[in-house]
């Protein structure tokens, strides 16, 4: 229901109360440089079609934490009519990203847009708490890079093997450092993780008649914690016929920190992997990690247009794919063993909302014979995992999360499917948390047992 032009001028922080840190310490509207998005700014209606697809929105009932609401305080920024303080920041740190209000929104809104633009404004103007930054360059640093994920992951999960328990890494000194306090962002893990990352072959030969040659992108998460998912995809494009290229150059795609306004970094590592994809002379890009593909397919929004950059990066995106789109083209006439399994597919945001990828993974996995695919009730409402929010704003995600396993139990299928590695880990630790006898799997591990 649309709130009432008062309720939202409220929203919008105007009341001098409001005024915080940023504000005594001199962050102007000029500084920020919000105007520079008025003209996409002033494309929202305010219409509220958007409310009830945003997850804070439905969960806490918040104007100001609604697709619109935060789009107002953005214009009331960019307008001069409001300052960039502690309470105007806390609303769009509050937001998952996960773009589901551009899937309802019937003006065309690019919020994802918005909000990533407005993120790098408040991180090269505001000044956060010096902890807070400190912990959050400790976060990317140590999620974008699989070596030192690893033995993050090790030393975190080390009480739990010194202790013979299930395990478990706690994320409560990060969560301080940031400022999120609790315990609700400590993930329940299926096993132990590796002290080395766990690499793909650099070329893989296709099976039978070359059909493709598919250049992949081996990501940060996965090589740590799903290197079972990366090896699972290169076999399914061998079994296909396609020749697997997993560059050795390639590094982070920069969504991590695309999202989080660290624009700059993210340019850098857009660069890096577009020049180790040319060399690899690739027909198509494909990403299995649905937050990595969606950035890689706008890597041209990291750069001005009419620049080189920006030619290379938009010849690059057009590319790539996500693994299910190419599979999908693949998969008629493939030998497929029967697997009796009932499965429920959760739509990962950034496949869903920002690439527009639905059908395709539903497709793949209902080509599987035997295989029961269950509806999943809000399949495309945000799980709660979104990047780094589960260290950011762990309360929240918590409730996202058992919101997101009170549907995938009612539908009592054997494995909850998903394809992204952020949700998958995510889910899979309330489901371990919980104990269940439900699994969660990427769509292409299941494609992979089905493939003779």
């Amino acid at each position: 229901m649309k709130r009432p032009d008062s309720e939202l001028a409220r929203a919008s922080g105007t009341d001098p109360a409001s005024a915080t840190a940023f504000s005594r310490n001199g962050a102007s509207a000029d500084e920020i440089a919000l105007s520079a998005l008025t003209d996409q700014l002033v494309t929202c209606i305010h219409c509220g079609l958007c409310l009830e697809s945003c997850p804070t929105y439905v969960e806490i009932n918040r104007e100001e934490d609604s697709p619109r609401g935060r789009i107002y305080l953005m214009r009331s920024v960019a307008e001069g009519r409001a300052p960039l303080d502690n309470t105007m920041l806390s609303h769009w740190d509050y937001c998952l990203g996960c773009r589901a209000c551009e899937t309802a929104c019937p003006s065309g809104v690019q919020y994802g847009f918005l909000l990533e633009r407005t993120r790098a404004h408040v991180e090269r103007s505001a000044r956060r708490p010096l902890l807070t930054r400190i912990g959050r360059s400790l976060l990317l640093a140590m999620l974008t890079n699989p070596s030192a994920m690893a033995i993050s992951m090790f030393f975190a999960t080390l009480p739990s093997r010194l202790l013979g328990k299930r395990p478990q890494a706690p994320g409560g000194i990060l969560g301080h450092l940031i400022g999120a306090h609790g315990k609700a962002n400590n993930l329940h893990l299926t096993r132990f993780p590796p002290l080395v990352p766990v690499r793909v072959p650099e070329y893989a030969p296709a099976r039978g008649r070359k059909r493709l040659r598919i250049g992949m992108l081996e990501g940060c998460v996965m090589p740590v914690l799903f290197h079972d998912v990366n090896a699972a995809t290169v076999r399914v494009f061998q079994k296909l016929g396609c020749e697997v290229v997993t560059p050795k150059m390639q590094g982070c795609c920069g969504a991590l920190h695309a999202h989080n306004g660290m624009e700059d970094a993210a340019a850098k590592m857009a660069i890096r992997n577009i020049e180790a994809f040319e060399d690899a002379n690739c027909d198509l890009i494909a990403v299995n990690s649905a937050g990595c593909g969606s950035t890689m397919r706008e890597y041209h929004h990291l750069f001005k247009k009419g620049t080189e950059e920006y030619a290379r990066a938009l010849r690059f995106t057009k590319k790539v794919r996500d693994v299910s789109e190419v599979i999908v083209e693949l998969l008629p006439g493939a030998r497929m063993r029967t697997l009796k399994m009932s499965v429920t597919y959760h739509d990962a945001c950034h496949l869903a909302h920002a690439q527009k990828v639905r059908s395709e993974p539903r497709d793949m996995l209902s080509a599987i014979p035997g295989l029961k695919l269950i509806p999943l009730n809000e399949s495309d409402h945000c799980c709660g995992s979104a990047g780094v929010y589960t260290f950011t704003q762990p309360e929240m995600a918590a409730r996202l999360q058992q919101r997101k396993l009170k549907n995938v139990y009612a539908t009592a299928a054997e494995v909850v499917a998903t394809g992204n590695p952020g949700c998958q880990m995510w889910i899979a630790s309330g489901l371990e948390a919980d104990q269940s006898a439900t699994s969660a799997l990427h769509p292409i591990q299941i494609l992979d047992m089905a493939l003779l």
